[in-house]
């Protein structure tokens, strides 16, 4: 028989190594860690961290001028419609198709949309600053940057950053 020898090889793991506000950041960081080539990591990732209600800030518009300008041409359109209706039956006894009904139905549309655009801004404008964040990238949020790697790597990794080693 012969004998085989192991090498013990040092264990590796994931660890958090630093958190950053926005993305940019963190990826110049992985960038950095990613340059050195005396560090013996593996698997530089970068993990986002999004609270509820600031995942709910960032998914999009839901009340300003665009809102606004889609309730307002549907509510002016059915307003147009009715009014059409009411007009024609009134002059004429029934549901005639005129130039001047047709017209009267576009008008009712444009002018709801406009006066939607309008009323969504400045319902927008009086929101708190904290709602104004809506699609906004800016968002605050947390981007941890996660290596994997042994102690003495992610020791080195960290002077490399500029954050003090752990002991």
């Amino acid at each position: 028989m012969t004998a085989q020898t192991t090498q013990q090889r040092p264990t590796t793991q994931t660890q958090q190594l630093a958190v950053f506000d926005n993305r940019q950041a963190a990826e110049a960081a992985q960038n950095l860690l990613h340059e050195q080539e005396d560090l013996s990591l593996s698997n530089i990732s970068i993990e986002g961290d999004i609270n509820t209600y600031e995942e709910v800030a960032a998914m999009g518009t839901t009340v300003g001028p665009e809102a606004g300008l889609l309730i307002g041409a549907f509510s002016g359109g059915v307003v147009g419609v009715v009014f059409v209706a009411i007009y024609s039956t009134i002059a004429y006894g029934d549901l005639v198709n005129t130039t001047f009904n047709q017209f009267s139905i576009v008008a009712f549309i444009a002018a709801g949309a406009i006066f939607g655009l309008f009323t969504g801004n400045r319902i927008r404008n009086a929101q708190l600053p904290a709602q104004k964040q809506k699609g906004n990238p800016d968002v605050p949020r947390r981007f941890q940057l996660m290596v994997e790697g042994d102690a003495e790597a992610l020791n080195q990794a960290r002077e490399v950053l500029g954050y003090p080693t752990a002991s």
